[in-house]
């Protein structure tokens, strides 16, 4: 048997994480770590805390989402990170895949596409919001 699915979420609204939170706890497969609001030293505390995933707003106040992305890929190369976001534009897309990103998600996809979304990033896929089901 493998190891559930280590979730992180970097987000500053509280509404997302709390219903990040709660569904997770229904999922076996993943393993809730919390949530960041974007005010700690987000590179030390994601490469202590060793997720498998690290789910990214891309709207961080204070925050370079795409130099975060940067700075993630560098230090804590065995988390992947993606980007989930309101702004469905291409160029986004684009430069957090160059930066490191595992994946683009738009914050509007269901919950059985995010969380297969996010499976199969684990599995090692690249996944982008124009690959919805």
């Amino acid at each position: 048997m493998t190891s559930p699915i280590g979730l992180l979420c970097i987000d500053d609204n509280p509404l997302v994480a709390e219903a990040l939170a709660r569904r997770m706890a229904l999922e076996t497969d993943f393993r809730w770590l919390g949530w960041l609001s974007g005010r700690e030293d987000l590179v030390s505390r994601v490469s202590t805390m060793a997720p498998d995933i690290v789910l990214l707003d891309i709207d961080l106040p204070g925050v370079d989402a795409f130099e975060l992305v940067s700075q993630l890929a560098e230090r804590s190369p065995n988390s992947r990170v993606v980007m989930f976001t309101g702004f469905d534009r291409r160029e986004y897309q684009e430069q957090a895949l160059a930066r490191g990103a595992w994946g683009y998600i738009s914050k509007d996809v269901s919950t059985g596409v995010l969380l297969d979304s996010l499976r199969r990033v684990f599995r090692g896929e690249v996944v982008l919001d124009q690959d919805r089901h």
